[in-house]
């Protein structure tokens, strides 16, 4: 194939008859190179790869928030500050929760009820990653008062592993030791031990035991009935919960309770309905042999 030398009038070697291609002028070359279509086709490319990006992002699942939690006895409505922490825990007609971060390291939370603004506040204290270290406060009734403290300890995943509870009222104290074991992310077991004195001897009083279904927990400690709940010396912590760390990754399925002598005291089995976004919308708990009840929870959120 002949080479050309310059441009229009340079001169270049003739070309073989039986090189037909090197007949084509100048300019058809020029045509491969420059093609007019390449611009409309690289636009279009690029606008198909912005459109499959659009379409993922839409198609990512949003992360919701929990703000409303009704059952037959009780309902509740939760608000959060800038940060994203718990501003208002509202029981509604009961009593109303309401956190005030005092530093990083610091919380109170006054707890209202009708007729009475300031009931009880509890005193929190933070660890650096905003879970509870322990928390504290007291109660007057019939002219008595009666003081709470709680304190917590976590395992190396950030979940509850200890909570260490006291209740001092005059004429003695009673301690409680709650003690959770995890496998493969999930709260297996959890004892129950009684005391006298917060340094023991601690006596064991029941144990529970929980199987999983494989439905991500994306609740926390709300997709538990009481008997998971960390604290056994009071139930109820509900406006606590986002204080407490990391919960079970998993839903649970099934919870047998046991006394202390291994004997099988009562079961609570859970179904749920989720969203589909694989949120808990509705839970059932059914309690069997001690006790039989069954309860219905729903649950709402705010989703971005």
């Amino acid at each position: 194939m002949s080479v050309f030398i310059g441009t229009g009038g340079s001169e270049y070697e003739k070309p073989r008859v039986t090189d037909a291609a090197d007949y084509r002028p100048k300019f058809y070359f020029a045509a491969q190179i420059f093609n007019p279509m390449k611009p409309f086709l690289l636009a279009a490319a690029a606008l198909l790869l912005l459109t499959i990006s659009a379409c993922k992002k839409e198609n990512k699942t949003p992360n919701c928030t929990l703000v409303t939690r009704a059952s037959l006895t009780d309902s509740a409505r939760i608000s959060y500050d800038a940060q994203g922490r718990v501003a208002t825990y509202e029981i509604v007609g009961e009593s109303v929760y309401t956190f005030n971060y005092t530093s990083a390291l610091a919380a109170q939370c006054v707890v209202s009820i009708p007729g009475n603004p300031t009931y009880t506040t509890y005193n929190v204290f933070l660890n650096s990653n905003g879970t509870v270290s322990s928390m504290s406060n007291s109660i007057v009734i019939g002219g008595t008062n009666i003081d709470y403290t709680y304190y917590f300890t976590y395992n190396a995943e950030g979940r509850i592993a200890k909570c260490l509870q006291r209740y001092d009222q005059t004429g003695g104290i009673s301690v409680k030791l709650d003690s959770m074991v995890y496998e493969n992310g999930n709260l297996v077991r959890k004892f129950k031990f009684v005391s006298a004195s917060v340094t023991g001897p601690f006596y064991l009083q029941e144990y529970a035991i929980t199987t999983y279904t494989d439905r991500p927990n994306k609740m926390g400690y709300h997709a538990f009935s009481f008997v998971e709940e960390p604290t056994s010396l009071l139930s109820g912590f509900y406006p606590f919960f986002h204080l407490y760390g990391k919960a079970s990754d998993k839903l649970p399925a099934e919870t047998n309770v046991y006394t202390n002598t291994g004997t099988l005291s009562f079961k609570m089995n859970y179904t749920y309905l989720l969203d589909e976004n694989g949120y808990v919308t509705e839970e059932n708990v059914s309690r069997s042999i001690l006790a039989p009840s069954t309860e219905n929870r729903r649950f709402g959120y705010s989703c971005e």
